[in-house]
């Protein structure tokens, strides 16, 4: 996956929020996994695929459901934030995360 930036970030949080707090985490690790894979495609092909973006955090997240709503640093985005930088750090711990 390609190095998230806060934009990546700020478009996985609103994925997270489009949706109840239990499915946090495994939203959040599919939306890291998805991210990863279509990175991988990426390279071997050298290009970006169609509907399955250039392999950052935010392009997999533009085919998500997300909130509409403009938040700020509020309770539940920054719970949301922290769930989404938990699966970030899970999946870079991974050793089997490059197969």
């Amino acid at each position: 996956m390609r190095q998230p930036g806060w934009h990546d970030l700020d478009a996985g949080v609103r994925v997270l929020l489009a949706r109840p707090r239990v499915e946090w985490p495994s939203v959040a690790a599919a939306l890291v996994r998805e991210a990863h894979l279509s990175d991988r495609l990426r390279k071997r092909l050298r290009r970006p695929v169609a509907g399955r973006g250039c392999g950052s955090l935010a392009s997999e997240a533009m085919g998500w459901r997300r909130s509409r709503e403009r938040r700020g640093c509020d309770t539940a985005y920054c719970d949301a934030l922290v769930v989404l930088l938990t699966a970030l750090d899970k999946w870079r711990r991974d050793p089997d995360r490059r197969r």
